[in-house]
């Protein structure tokens, strides 16, 4: 993955390709942490499960306010 994406007021974006909703869930991913948007990380979830990867749906949380808006 790349850099973490903000928009203009400072608010985490979804890591996936293209997304430019708010991140809202956090989960590991192949030994990283990795920050989503409830549609893609419920895309991500089941992407884990068809794989038998446990990771992700084992550490998917909300994010805090702070991962949210780093620079508020």
């Amino acid at each position: 993955m790349s850099d973490p994406k903000f928009d203009e007021d400072g608010v985490r974006l979804c890591d996936a390709e293209g997304c430019e909703f708010p991140a809202t869930h956090t989960m590991v991913w192949t030994e990283k942490w990795q920050c989503y948007c409830l549609i893609h990380a419920n895309k991500m979830l089941g992407v884990g499960e068809a794989l038998g990867f446990p990771t992700p749906r084992l550490t998917i949380r909300l994010m805090t306010a702070d991962e949210m808006l780093p620079d508020a």
